[in-house]
Order: structure tokens, then C-alpha cells, then sequence
């Protein structure tokens, strides 16, 4: 009981927040007022996947370091880049510490950060409800609260009271959400459960890997088509719909991408023009140079501001890291998604059924946060997929031994 109450307890402080040297939450002054306590070296005896992790972090900050004794944009600036990655680590060993005991506390986890998400209210000033969604209004609110909410709220569903039906509703509710305007959180959702379904029906096994895999681009690219074509018939006019209109070949999916994560692939540019350290933590973009380039390519739907401040984008952990700091932080970045999807493709293979959607949803959810998200989710998102991750996988890995033994 205990536990849980700390896990519930610290999950509601994210909600919380002060200025210090930037936006700091009640969680993370926890975290870092609190590590000997939960630091402890025998979690790292037990888990050599955590001392990998710990290896790989403390080159990331080492290498951040370094970068911003030559490219800082101010000690504010470098103390915010540095604060995310220490904040990152010390939150995964966090949940590690009080998971490992007793994997119930995953579903709790879970379900109290959809309440701290609620608590917290919607992202960007978003207003809206269910009724103004249907509508194709409150688009904004759908994108980045009422989807972000499901995907943490469905796969805890589905531990909790898993039936054969699961999959197929993740696929409803992906659809919908991707009609509605939120095309990547639906999209997200949906390719969950189509994944799951296929692995359940055995597509995924071994011997047909390879052929489940190309069902699965097959199914993947035909749902995308079928988005297009809406589109194009006028009958789905939500969200970012208008980005099809810019492209020059809407059927390419890849193209449609960069329209809609046009700072990412900016980004890429910024880190080609300085990759050996990068431009450092929260650097001003201060001539408009990526901005005007952002603005070509997403024409009417970047509203360019000449007096507006921009910063040197990177809307892309692994790229984002490094226009920060550089090409080492960028490696230490991929390092740690492989390592974290390494572990979830071996998790995949011998976790219960009731656990699949969850961790699938972890494999999709890390590889886009990776790919097309902020430097900022380091500290927050990632860490509770990576946590739940590596004590699942322990406890799976210690269970099959006994079976065998047995």
C-alpha cells in the first residue's frame, strides 16, 4: 500500500509546477532532492540492463557537458539541457525501484497519470470537449490531450480486463481519432491494435516474421490511402487535413511527413550546419534562418512572425540532441532507444497476452517520441515506458528460468 500511494503521490506532482531555472514540477524536485534514497547500487546488481542504461546516460551528459563549454548559450540555457537528462535517468530508476517488487504497481502507474493528466489540463491552452470534437471543432484539445490520455488510459484497460475485443477497440478508436482531426496519437493507437491482432494470429511468429511484416506495411498503407482519399473527396477536414493539398504527391506518405514534422527535418539541416557540438542547449535561431525554411514547407500553416523569438529547431529527440550538442549526444540518444527497443522486441516474445497491447504500444510510442518529439520528453514521457519495460522483462525473463527449473 505504501508503494502505491508513493507511485500515485509522485505521478500527481507533474502536475505541479514552479519556475526555477525554467518550469520545474513538484516530481522532479522529489527526484532530485531524494535519489540516495532510491539509488541504490543493489538494484544495479540485480539488473545488468541498468547498468548499460547508466553507462550510456553518463555519456550523454558527458558529452553534453563538453558541448556546452564551447557553443553555451548562457548558464541558464546549458543547466536546462543538462536538467533533462540527469531528471530522465534518475526518473527511470525511480519507477524501476518501487516496480520491481511488485508488477501491480504498473497498471497503477498507469492510471494515475491519466489522473494527473486530467488534473493538469489540456497542453497549449486547448479548450474543448467530446461534443466540440465530434464536431470537427476543438482539434487542438483532441491532438494533445484527449489522445495522449487514451493512449496511456487503453493499454491500462487492457491489463486490467483484457478480452479478444481489445485489439479491434484500439482500432476503432485510433480510426476515430485520426477522422477527427489527431492523426498521429490515432494513428498510433490503431496501428497497436492491428499489430497485436496480427501477432495473435500468429503472423508474427518466427517462421513468418518477414510475411507478417509485410502484411502489416500492406494493411498500414491501405488504411493511409483510404485517409487520403477522404481527404481529397472533402469528407475529412479536421486537423492538419489541409497539409494533403500541399504535397505534391499526397500517396506518399513520407512526403506528408515532412509537411506535418517540418522541424524535424530542419532540425536535421541545423545539426548538418554544426554537428560536432552542436548549437547548444535552447539556441536562438536569431537570423529566421530555419524558421523561413520551416515556413516554405509548410506554407499557410506556419504562421511566420518576423518580431517573434524562434529557437534553432529540433522537433526530434535524436535530432534534437543533437542540434543541441552535437553528434556524440545524438549517438548516446540512439543508443538508448535501441537498447530500450531491444529489450521490448525480447519482452514481446514471452509476455503474457494481457500485457501485449501495452508493451506494443511502448515499442510505437518510443520509436515516434524518438523520431518526431521534443527534447523535453526525455524527462517525462519516456522514462515510464523504459521503467515498466525492463521490470516487465526481468520479471518475465525470472519466470520462464522457474518454469524451466520446474
Amino acid at each position: 500500500m505504501r508503494n502505491k500511494i508513493i507511485i500515485i503521490l509522485f505521478e500527481l506532482g507533474w502536475a505541479v509546477s514552479f519556475n526555477f531555472i525554467g518550469t520545474l514540477t513538484i516530481s522532479e524536485l522529489v527526484l532530485l532532492l531524494t535519489f540516495p534514497l532510491y539509488l541504490k547500487l543493489s538494484l544495479f546488481r540485480q539488473n545488468k540492463d541498468l547498468v548499460k542504461l547508466a553507462k550510456i546516460y553518463l555519456f550523454l551528459l558527458t558529452s553534453q557537458i563538453v558541448s556546452e563549454c564551447f557553443v553555451s548559450n548562457g548558464l541558464e540555457s546549458s543547466l536546462k539541457g543538462l536538467a533533462i537528462t540527469i531528471v530522465s535517468f534518475l526518473h527511470i530508476m525511480f519507477l524501476y525501484r518501487f516496480l520491481h517488487g511488485d508488477k501491480k504497481l504498473i497498471v497503477v502507474l498507469l492510471l494515475a497519470q491519466v489522473v494527473m493528466m486530467i488534473a493538469r489540463g489540456p497542453d497549449y491552452g486547448a479548450e474543448g470537449d467530446i461534443e466540440s470534437a465530434l464536431l470537427g471543432e476543438s482539434v487542438v484539445w483532441l491532438k494533445f490531450y484527449l489522445a495522449p490520455l487514451l493512449y496511456t488510459l487503453l493499454p491500462a484497460l487492457a491489463v486490467l480486463y483484457y478480452r479478444r475485443f481489445i485489439p479491434y477497440l484500439f482500432v476503432v478508436v485510433g480510426g476515430a481519432l485520426i477522422v477527427l482531426g489527431a492523426r498521429s496519437g490515432g494513428g498510433q493507437i490503431a496501428a497497436a491494435g492491428i499489430i497485436v491482432l496480427l501477432i495473435q494470429n500468429r503472423l508474427f511468429k518466427v517462421k513468418n516474421k518477414k510475411i507478417g511484416l509485410i502484411i502489416a506495411a500492406v494493411l498500414g498503407y491501405w488504411a493511409y490511402i483510404i485517409y487520403i482519399d477522404k481527404v481529397l473527396e472533402g469528407e475529412i477536414t479536421a486537423g492538419n487535413a489541409s497539409q494533403v493539398f500541399d504535397c505534391d504527391n499526397p500517396y506518399n506518405p513520407f512526403e506528408l511527413l515532412m509537411r506535418g514534422r517540418a522541424e524535424a527535418w530542419v532540425g536535421w539541416q541545423a545539426f548538418l550546419d554544426k554537428p560536432l557540438f552542436g548549437h547548444g542547449a535552447w539556441a536562438i535561431d536569431k537570423t529566421h534562418h530555419y524558421a523561413h525554411m520551416i515556413a516554405e514547407m509548410q506554407d499557410d500553416s506556419f504562421h511566420y512572425n518576423p518580431t517573434k523569438q524562434y529557437y534553432v529547431p529540433g522537433h526530434s529527440l535524436i535530432i534534437g540532441f543533437g542540434v543541441w550538442n552535437g553528434v556524440f549526444a545524438m549517438v548516446c540518444i540512439i543508443f538508448i532507444m535501441y537498447y530500450s527497443l531491444k529489450r521490448a522486441f525480447a519482452l514481446l516474445k514471452i509476455v503474457d497476452m494481457r500485457y501485449q497491447l501495452l508493451v506494443v504500444s511502448f515499442i510505437i510510442q518510443i520509436i515516434w517520441t524518438f523520431l518526431f518529439s521534443p527534447n523535453s520528453h526525455l524527462r517525462q514521457t519516456l522514462p515510464i515506458p523504459i521503467a515498466i519495460i525492463l521490470v516487465l522483462y526481468l520479471y518475465e525473463k525470472k519466470k520462464k528460468q522457474k518454469e524451466l527449473i520446474n
